[in-house]
């Protein structure tokens, strides 16, 4: 064999290796039940390249939102309360201006009187 070859082979054989351990963690890290992982497990030999590539990023993709919808509610709870709190000083600001602008109405009003 040629030295490029033996190159590309080795390539190929650290990506199969690489996918294969990606594989093993995001099937490991599905929540799904026991029988279920059998059965993708069991699938695995006979897909090609192509479905293989696919696979990881389907459960790459499902990895991500699991991971990250406990953050999706934390940070829609944290706007959701700054949007109260904001709210909340708007009132208070908007109440301010108008007892001031009643005020100020009762100044003129002597004035005028």
């Amino acid at each position: 064999m040629t030295k490029q070859i033996e190159n590309i082979l080795e390539e190929l054989k650290q990506k199969a290796q690489f996918d294969g351990k990606k594989l093993g963690f995001l099937i490991a890290g599905l929540d799904v039940d026991s029988e279920v992982t059998e059965s993708l497990v069991s699938i695995l030999p006979t897909l090609n390249s192509e479905q293989l590539t696919k696979l990881i990023e389907v459960l790459e993709n499902n990895y991500l939102d699991q991971k990250t919808k406990d953050l999706d509610e934390k940070l829609k709870e944290d706007l959701e309360k700054i949007k109260k709190e904001y709210d909340s000083k708007e009132g208070l600001q908007n109440q301010e201006t108008i007892e001031e602008l009643k005020q100020i109405q009762k100044d003129l009003d002597k004035l005028s009187s």
